[in-house]
C-alpha cells in the first residue's frame, strides 16, 4: 500500500509541475504583452522586476500589501515604490512598510538591479 501511496505522489508532483511550467509559459507572453504597452513618463526610470513572482509589503500595524506577478518598479526620492503588476495595475506603496519580501520564479536570481 505504502508503495502505490509513494507512486501515486510521484505522479501528481509530477503534474503539477507540468502545470506549473505551462503557467510560466503563459505568464511569459502576457509579460511581454503588458512590456509592450507600459508607458513611463519622461525622466522616471523603471526597472523589471518580472523575475519575482510576488512581492509583499509588511507595515508596522501588521498590514500587508501583495502584489502579484509585479512587472516594473520605480523608487521614489523619498522612498516611495511605483510598481506595475502583468494585469496593468499601477501601484504606488509610500515608504512606511517595516518588511519587504518577495519569491523569484524558478531560475530567476533572488535579486535584481
Amino acid at each position: 500500500m505504502a508503495m502505490t501511496t509513494n507512486i501515486v505522489s510521484l505522479a501528481k508532483k509530477r503534474k503539477e509541475k507540468k502545470m506549473a511550467a505551462r503557467e510560466d509559459a503563459k505568464e511569459t507572453v502576457s509579460l511581454t504583452d503588458v512590456k509592450s504597452k507600459f508607458k513611463a513618463p519622461e525622466g522616471m526610470n523603471f526597472r523589471d522586476i518580472s523575475a519575482e513572482k510576488f512581492r509583499v509589503y509588511v507595515f508596522d500595524s501588521g498590514a500587508k500589501v501583495t502584489i502579484n506577478n509585479p512587472v516594473y518598479l520605480n523608487v521614489s526620492k523619498n522612498g516611495g515604490h511605483r510598481v506595475f503588476d502583468a494585469s496593468g495595475v499601477s501601484h504606488y506603496i509610500p515608504y512606511k512598510w517595516i518588511h519587504l519580501y518577495w519569491e523569484p520564479r524558478d531560475g530567476k536570481p533572488n535579486f535584481v538591479l
